[in-house]
């Protein structure tokens, strides 16, 4: 049997240049790479507004628990409820690329987890641009 090819799309991080919030948009290569500013209409204060290109993230072609897609630099938590002793034990974590795979740095814990393993009991919960707070240890959810 003939495995699937992932899909491979992109989601460009826009920060606007008046309001100084972020705006997300799918788009491909060839509308956007080289492109240093671009006049895009802010989500935010609502104007034709010059934002900055900030990032340009994967999606790794994986969807959490509730079925949204996981793009590089989301935030996770994790909740494994099948600990009977300890059943809302939380974890937060980043989604990175590592050298071979797709993996989840754990805030204050271990680095290069497998995303795979944690896809039934993980939720996105922002992303790093957004909620940097997201980020800090002993982040209590």
């Amino acid at each position: 049997m003939k495995a699937e090819p992932r899909e491979i799309k992109f989601r460009y991080v826009w920060r606007c240049d008046v309001c100084h919030r972020y705006s997300y948009e799918d788009m491909n290569l060839d509308q956007i790479e080289g492109c240093e500013l671009w006049i895009y209409n802010c989500d935010h204060c609502d104007t034709h507004s010059p934002c900055s290109l900030i990032d340009r993230v994967q999606y790794i072609g994986l969807k959490e628990k509730n079925l949204v897609e996981i793009y590089e630099g989301d935030v996770i938590e994790n909740r494994k409820s099948y600990a009977v002793e300890c059943p809302d034990v939380v974890g937060i974590g980043i989604i990175v690329w590592t050298d071979f795979y797709w993996a989840i740095d754990w805030i204050g814990g271990p680095e290069g987890d497998g995303v795979e393993n944690y896809l039934s009991t993980s939720a996105v919960i922002g992303n790093i641009y957004e909620n940097p707070e997201l980020l800090e240890p002993g982040t209590k959810l």
